[in-house]
């Protein structure tokens, strides 16, 4: 990044509010350095198409710099699918934006695919895990120890879940049930 590029990028940060000290404050630069003014304003009318508000954006950007780094039809395809498959509520979503960070494709479909096989098995129960930031941002090893080496003799298609190779029915929301804590549910508080 150029450094005029730099500098502007770091001056609008500061007008945003964030604080140098702060953990997200160089990605957040990095993030504004990126993007160009319409990229920016491309990004924030595609997160407004979804009922949020400036504000609620410029939130989940302070506690996630990088939502805004994604191309819009990564973006579009994980908002739609967080919202229409599982019913979760769009301000929630931007409440705890790290949500849109893990990949489509190796991290959410393949979680929740294991996820959804558990639970239909009945070897997940209601209220069994503690949050889904916890679920998705799990360690690799964790995961693949806790919920599908340690199932895989009673069901052997969880091995091809976890490689995403199982098609996922519609009624994904009933996944809702199983966590402690759903912070995209309407009427959920979130504290990360």
């Amino acid at each position: 990044m150029k450094a005029s590029r730099f500098n502007e990028a770091f001056t609008r940060v500061r007008e945003m509010g964030f604080e140098p000290t702060e953990t997200n404050f160089g990605n957040a630069v990095a993030a504004i350095g990126w993007c160009s003014k319409s990229v920016w304003e491309g990004k924030m009318n595609l997160f407004r198409s979804y009922g949020l508000s400036d504000s609620e954006i410029l939130k989940g950007f302070k506690k996630q710099p990088r939502i805004m780094m994604f191309r819009q039809e990564n973006t579009i395809k994980k908002m739609n699918f967080f919202i229409k498959r599982l019913h979760w509520c769009p301000q929630k979503v931007m409440m705890a934006p790290h949500v849109l960070l893990p990949s489509f494709e190796k991290r959410i479909i393949p979680r929740l695919s294991v996820l959804y096989l558990l639970v239909t098995r009945g070897e997940v129960e209601e209220k069994e895990i503690s949050s889904v930031m916890n679920f998705l941002k799990m360690a690799e090893r964790e995961f693949v120890e806790k919920f599908v080496a340690a199932y895989k003799d009673r069901i052997p298609q969880i091995s091809e879940a976890n490689e995403g190779k199982l098609k996922m029915e519609e009624n994904l929301h009933t996944l809702n049930k199983v966590f402690i804590r759903n912070e995209f549910l309407a009427g959920e508080e979130v504290t990360l």
